[in-house]
Formats: structure tokens, C-alpha cells, sequence
């Protein structure tokens, strides 16, 4: 998955005709764009789209309400996006709002919850916790992404990636960060979802991100 940032509709627009090709899923980080025109970026794929609005406490840009950050995400179901990332820590009226109507439209759009810790990684229970959480509220996907602290950490994060799939529950975890940066190659080995990558260096959109073609390179090299 090709992550996109862009601080108006047409750099964004950009981006995404630049991106197409690499990507086969694209996430459209809509939380630093003024003035979003989200008609329009979603007329313009070429590729299924997640569409994240990422508040200032999960590392994005949007510094408004729990309500306001969620309007463009409610926008983006009724439209058809095909994926929309809501943040565990969002307001529960707000998740179960855009479940429902994800719902609604035949489950056209899957909803993904994530969680982000930029300080560490949660406790093995804190892990499975938050996973069981997510699903309670009949999201389609989890998407937890911590940070590396220790080596171990990875081993933490891989070892619920597992577990979840085992369980038929979808899920994309990973560690951010420098010491992070080995889970992002293992975890679709051991059964996360989506991979998310950035077109070039410079353009990251968490700590740790490899470009898609680093990534490319780097997972081809495992058998």
C-alpha cells in the first residue's frame, strides 16, 4: 500500500497519478490537505483507496474534533471508498456510526480501526486486548503499529500478527521506527494484511517507512 500526503487536492491528485503504478492499494492521507476536495480524489483512482484522516495524537496533521475528523470519513463510505481508518481512541457513537453505515451500502467499504504508539510497544495482553476490542466493534480489519524500542518488540508485534490470522481475524501490525523497520518486511510472512510504503524518500508518512521499491527489493529477498 502506497501512502500519499499532499497539502492540497492537486499536489494530492499528483501524487496519486505518480503512485498508480506501484500501488496496489493506495492510502490517501487527507488530514494535511487544504480545503480537500474528496469527490474528486476519489473519481481520480486507478486503485482501491484507504482513506485516512490521522489526528495529531496518532502522528497525522488534523487538529479538530473527533466529530469533524470523522465527517470526511462518512463521506468517503457513502461514496464507496473502499477502505476508511478510523482510530481506536475515536469517540465509540463516531466508530459505530461509520460501521454502520459502511453497513448500510452493502459492505462496499471496509472499515479498518487502528491504534499507534509512538513511545513503545504495549504488553503482550495490552496487544491481544486491543485486537479484541477492535473486532467488538465488527470492524473489518486492525491495524495496530508501535514502535520498536528492543528487538524483542518485533517478535511481540509478529507473534499477535499470527495469532490474529490464526483466528481468521484480519490484521496489519508492524513496528515503526529504526529498529521497527525488520517487522515491516516480516509481517505479511506471518499474515499482515497491507504493507504500507512511501513513493520516495522524503515522503514518509510514519517513522520507519520503506520506499515500495525498497520494500520490493527487501521482501523478494526472503523465500
Amino acid at each position: 500500500c502506497l501512502s500519499v500526503a499532499g497539502s492540497t487536492t492537486g499536489e494530492l491528485l499528483s501524487l496519486m497519478k505518480r503512485s498508480s503504478v506501484e500501488a496496489d492499494l493506495m492510502e490517501l492521507r487527507i488530514d494535511g490537505t487544504a480545503e480537500m476536495d474528496l469527490p474528486r480524489l476519489l473519481e481520480a483512482r486507478t486503485v482501491p483507496v484507504l482513506v485516512t484522516n490521522r489526528s495529531r495524537s496518532e502522528g497525522g496533521s488534523f487538529a479538530g474534533s473527533d466529530n469533524e475528523r470523522c465527517v470526511p470519513l462518512l463521506a468517503a463510505v457513502e461514496m464507496g471508498a473502499e477502505y476508511v481508518d478510523v482510530e481506536m481512541n475515536t469517540e465509540r457513537s463516531l466508530i459505530q456510526a461509520v460501521v454502520q453505515g459502511a453497513s448500510e451500502r452493502g459492505g462496499r467499504t471496509k472499515v479498518v480501526l487502528s491504534y499507534h504508539d509512538f513511545t513503545g510497544t504495549p504488553s503482550d495482553s495490552r496487544l491481544r486486548d486491543l485486537v479484541d476490542d477492535a473486532f467488538s466493534l465488527e470492524c473489518h480489519m486492525v491495524k495496530i503499529a508501535t514502535t520498536a524500542v528492543t528487538e524483542e518488540d518485533n517478535l511481540r508485534v509478529l507473534r499477535l500478527v499470527a495469532e490474529t490470522t490464526r483466528q481468521n481475524r484480519s490484521i496489519t501490525a508492524f513496528c515503526m521506527g529504526k529498529l521497527g523497520r525488520i517487522s515491516r518486511i516480516a509481517a505479511p510472512f506471518f499474515g499482515s494484511a497491507i504493507s504500507f510504503a512511501c513513493l520516495e524518500k522524503g515522503a514518509e508518512t510514519a517513522p520507519g517507512q520503506f520506499t515500495a521499491a525498497e520494500l520490493k527489493i527487501l521482501s523478494g529477498m526472503i523465500p
